[in-house]
């Protein structure tokens, strides 16, 4: 049976260099951070909000490689000294944070700094329950001082009592970062039995998470009925798409056939627009891309860790949430590996034009399309 999914062509609005006086402490989003076990932190977008004067971070998923524990702690080091000057963090489980009921093993297949092959075999990803308690401080339990918190399941953040119809923790959660504005930040990760192993439903995720938890369109419509009677303007979140975009052109055609793969469906879109949302904002895509339904109009933000690099600011104006597009600035220490990856003879030719880390995301796209 063919799988009829909505699609509108991507608007793209101007790409702004720069934040004007109006952005400054708004809520800012980025996703896909990826973090792996060892990292320094010095590249990665916290430092730069902290230079725009941005308090709030929105995080919509894949915070981590793949749920490592290690990943969890680098996670941590990075945004602890912005936290520590106070900014505050609000994220969400994307498909590489956590894997459901149990724990998963891992294994990875790296390359040591002289070239050869190295496969790591024993590396765990957490389950969900020890990853809502690693993140608890980042708005998945209630945040200290804030005036709005809930869950689907009331104000009870007791992991024991977040729990849909198969057993399984939704982590989703409503907070209120700045006067004026409500984040809904909504837990599509479903997860259905194979065997012995829990596998996540990434593919079309919106399609799985409202036939698995039919309670999320119910509580997102009054989420909004609600804010509207409030005069306040709210943004959903999540890590996954809730309308189907069209894939960027430069993906080739197996790309594309992927891409579109990860789409809901055309019902699943108009469900969620009849909620009354008309802003969310997602990840898990790498790339960006607009699209529309009815009145929901669905963001998905590229990951500043692949091209073309970038994030995006959200703020307040005459009651309702607008989005501006930042692209990627200027990143040290890009190139720490740059003599490690050279010193392969086919790779040195590839690296004579790489100056900027744009240079340097162009460049792994490009190879990965080769």
């Amino acid at each position: 049976m063919t799988r009829s999914r909505s699609s509108t062509p991507p608007r793209t609005e101007p790409l702004s260099s720069r934040l004007s006086a109006r952005w400054r402490g708004r809520p800012l989003p980025f996703s896909d951070l990826s973090c792996p076990a060892r990292s320094s932190g010095k590249d990665r977008p916290p430092a730069q909000s902290a230079a725009r004067g941005i308090r709030d971070v929105v995080l919509p998923g894949d915070l981590t490689d793949d749920g490592q524990p290690g990943a969890y702690d680098a996670f941590a080091r990075i945004v602890a000294p912005h936290a520590a000057a106070g900014m505050r963090f609000y994220a969400t489980f994307g498909n590489h944070d956590a894997f459901g009921p149990t724990r998963r093993s891992l294994g990875k297949r790296l390359t040591a700094g002289a070239g050869q092959p190295v496969r790591l075999r024993r590396q765990v990803g957490l389950s969900t329950p020890e990853a809502l308690m690693r993140l608890g401080d980042h708005g998945l339990m209630p945040p200290a001082g804030t005036s709005l918190w809930e869950t689907p399941f009331g104000r009870d953040p007791d992991p024991a009592r977040r729990r849909d119809a198969m057993g399984l923790i939704d982590a989703s959660y409503l907070t209120e970062p700045c006067p004026g504005l409500w984040l809904l930040m909504l837990d599509a990760n479903i997860f259905a039995r194979r065997g012995a192993r829990w596998s996540l439903q990434a593919d079309g995720a919106w399609d799985h998470a409202l036939a698995a938890r039919p309670y999320l369109e119910r509580w997102t419509g009054d989420c909004v009925a609600r804010a509207r009677q409030a005069g306040k303007a709210i943004v959903a979140v999540s890590h996954y798409p809730m309308v189907a975009s069209a894939p960027p052109a430069i993906l080739p055609p197996a790309e594309r056939l992927r891409w579109a793969q990860r789409m809901p469906l055309a019902a699943t879109a108009q469900r969620l627009a009849a909620t009354g949302i008309t802003l969310h904002v997602n990840g898990h895509m790498h790339a960006p891309a607009e699209s529309r339904c009815q009145g929901l109009r669905n963001v998905t933000l590229p990951s500043p860790v692949a091209a073309p690099g970038g994030y995006a600011i959200i703020g307040v104006e005459q009651g309702a949430a607008v989005i501006a597009h930042i692209p990627q600035p200027p990143t040290p220490d890009f190139d720490l590996a740059r003599d490690v990856y050279a010193a392969a003879p086919e790779a040195a030719a590839l690296w004579q034009g790489v100056r900027t880390y744009g240079d340097f995301l162009d460049l792994c796209l490009a190879q990965r399309f080769r």
